[in-house]
């Protein structure tokens, strides 16, 4: 090697690396045996000064590799370049530098999932104004975080979950076959003045249910026309509309299905 890259290798406690000059490179291997590729970085002066001076100790990578916890390739890439360049630098990288460090990433994450229904314009404003919404956008897709509808769901009490946990959890033997015999039914409330505002939050695929990523409804006074619905297995009942202000169970049970003319919807 060159006096330049001996100038630029520091010397470690025991030993000599002014003797480097006699380790042979040996022959790149067809196949590595380091472990699959993990996040990159670069490698700081005090491992490329560890490098050359274990290499001139015991003039094999492997066990070099395995002194700096590197993979084989790396120090044998790293050795290759240093005898070829003369020294230990870097070559200058192509392409522009990375804007955010890990501290920002951190942060724009964490203002994601802390007020979900934040803008993306709002986000970068607040945590990350040197930078574009394409770049914000592009932290929070690697994070696996995106900006998704709220899943609209009923306005549900901590008894109500418990209930239907409960029945799920009684229903859990029940074949196909045996849910296709029982008929559902529910009615649906059509509201003339209902807001129809779509609402968007930053979520994760798991969080699609979480409280804070969902839009719950719930009884309102604003007007509106009650209707009626069944379905059994492949087949569904007539939607029959409900024109009195109050009704309970029995009052589905004893209408008769033949109401549901007038709507234009029959059963199949």
């Amino acid at each position: 090697m060159s006096q330049a890259l001996l100038s630029n290798v520091t010397k470690y406690e025991g030993v000599d690396i002014n003797n480097v000059t006699h380790a042979k490179m040996p022959a790149k291997r067809s196949v590595s045996r380091h472990k699959p590729k993990t996040a990159w970085r670069e490698m700081t002066d005090v491992e490329k000064g560890m490098i050359i001076a274990f290499f001139h100790i015991f003039e094999k990578i492997s066990v070099v590799a395995t002194l700096v916890n590197w993979p084989w390739s790396t120090v044998h890439n790293f050795l290759a370049q240093v005898c070829h360049r003369g020294h230990i630098a870097n070559a200058p990288q192509s392409g522009r530098p990375v804007i955010l460090n890990q501290r920002d990433r951190r942060a724009i994450t964490r203002a994601a999932e802390k007020d979900r229904s934040m803008t993306r314009l709002d986000l970068r404003n607040c945590h990350a104004l040197h930078v574009s919404i394409r770049t914000v956008d592009r932290v929070l897709r690697e994070a696996g975080i995106k900006k998704s509808l709220t899943q609209t769901c009923p306005c549900l009490t901590a008894a109500h979950a418990k209930k239907r946990l409960d029945w799920a959890v009684a229903q859990k033997e029940e074949t196909a076959q045996d849910f296709q015999n029982i008929l559902y039914s529910d009615e649906c409330t059509v509201r003339k003045s209902a807001n129809s505002a779509q609402k968007w939050v930053f979520r994760t695929p798991e969080e699609k249910w979480l409280a804070d990523c969902i839009k719950p409804w719930g009884k309102t006074n604003e007007m509106g026309l009650m209707v009626w619905g069944c379905f059994w297995g492949a087949h569904r009942g007539p939607l029959v509309p409900i024109l009195e202000s109050k009704v309970d169970r029995w009052a589905y049970i004893d209408r008769p299905i033949g109401q549901a003319s007038s709507t234009g919807y029959g059963g199949n």
